[in-house]
């Protein structure tokens, strides 16, 4: 970070203001953190998303023909609550259930506990991976000082959220893209087919790269870890859960299903400028091909070999939350990979730290303010962002283009030096 901001004091003033106005939230979150985590080691159960992963680990050893059905869940639900209340449904695919399944061998509060471990594991694990380094190698645990400082970080850690998982996954993924195989490239994934709406984008990439390979395994590995549930819970598991797809879907178009999103989409902000209907469904689905235009066009060809790849790849957390039918604010942890690979596109082209740092601070802010349920309610903040952002990437991506170019011409000079 002292690199990227070196000649630039209003570049330094605006980070400094940054962290002076993000200390005492980022104190507040974690301390909610390590209270909630005592309040449930040593009580019944909080209202946290994690309650719904435990659920759905539980029948899955118990009851697994009833993964997905509402009644079973709230019976559940209820003794670990000690009393009624609202019913956290499960909603993702039946292998997530597989997946987290040790840990409903354990009691809530210890497998709550064991998750909240993973996830800040996770989060480390993608510093070191991915977040740039301004002077030593031990330098990432610097990051580990800002990016608590990330409200949708700390929401996915408090509610036990896989969100830390994906950010991880992705750092994986990036990493492996020019070393690993096809079958470890979609591992590292897997975690992002636990929310498949997010998918998509990350398909059209591996398409317009002819990464034909790591696309079909990133579509079977699911459907492989889908057999063993089928094989204890029956076919219906699989057509209990396209039912509960389809009634979300029509929820969130007909505008049922408002709760559900945090404003970081194009869907939820069209709602909120038309209300829900056709018009709003039709202007998002023109906003994602747009997206979609965008992608293929800076993928078109492939990843390249010149500081262009680092945008690439930037380009598809952003789009992939944008593009989701519905998002929710911890989602947008993602969005960190994109901040890290920014920053190393800047280290390389020096002519783009002003711009890269407009992204950052509207990044920052615009995924902070959508973490306040009260203040997205004003308008979708980070809807906004994501749209600057991809805005601000594609016009960094046809600037770089020409430089790219000579870059690329003077190396081949230099590899084959004419002869008078």
């Amino acid at each position: 970070m002292i690199g990227f901001v070196r000649r630039l004091p209003v570049a330094r003033g605006a980070l400094l203001l940054t962290w002076m106005l993000m200390l005492p939230i980022g104190g507040f979150g974690v301390a909610q953190i390590v209270s909630t985590t005592v309040r449930q080691l040593s009580g019944p159960a909080e209202m946290v998303d994690f309650v719904a992963f435990y659920t759905a680990g539980r029948l899955l050893v118990d009851d697994p023909r009833h993964l997905y059905d509402t009644t079973t869940e709230t019976d559940l639900q209820t003794v670990l609550h000690a009393e009624p209340k609202l019913v956290l449904q499960f909603w993702n695919p039946p292998h997530t259930a597989l997946l987290l399944l040790p840990l409903a061998f354990l009691p809530f509060g210890a497998a709550y506990l064991l998750m909240l471990i993973a996830n800040l594991t996770c989060l480390v694990g993608a510093c070191v991976l991915l977040a740039p380094r301004p002077g030593r190698a031990w330098h990432w645990l610097l990051w580990v000082l800002v990016v608590p400082m990330f409200l949708p970080v700390q929401l996915g850690v408090i509610m036990g959220q896989l969100s830390c998982v994906l950010l991880f996954g992705f750092a994986v993924f990036v990493r492996l893209w020019t070393r690993g195989g096809a079958l470890r490239s979609a591992m590292a994934l897997l975690a992002w087919t636990t929310k498949p709406q997010l998918v998509p984008v990350l398909l059209l990439s591996l398409g317009c790269a002819r990464r034909w390979r790591t696309l079909v395994l990133v579509c079977a590995l699911p459907v492989l870890l889908t057999l063993p549930v089928v094989l204890v819970g029956g076919p219906s598991v699989v057509l209990d859960y396209i039912d509960l797809g389809h009634g979300a879907s029509s929820a969130i178009l007909t505008g049922e299903g408002l709760h559900l999103d945090s404003g970081h989409s194009l869907l939820g902000l069209t709602q909120w400028l038309f209300g829900p209907g056709w018009p709003s469904s039709g202007l998002t689905a023109f906003g994602t091909l747009g997206v979609f235009v965008l992608l293929g066009s800076m993928w078109r060809g492939g990843l390249h070999t010149d500081a262009r790849r680092h945008l690439q790849l930037a380009l598809l957390p952003l789009a992939a939350v944008l593009c989701s039918p519905h998002v929710l604010a911890y989602d947008a942890a993602t969005w960190l990979a994109s901040a890290w690979l920014l920053l190393t596109f800047a280290r390389e082209v020096p002519s783009a730290r002003r711009g890269v740092l407009v992204l950052l601070l509207v990044g920052w802010w615009g995924g902070n303010l959508a973490a306040f349920p009260n203040v997205n309610a004003v308008a979708p903040w980070g809807a906004f962002t994501a749209i600057f952002g991809l805005a601000g990437m594609g016009w960094l991506y046809r600037r770089a283009a020409p430089r790219a170019a000579i870059t690329a011409i003077d190396r081949r000079e230099r590899a084959y030096p004419r002869v008078a």
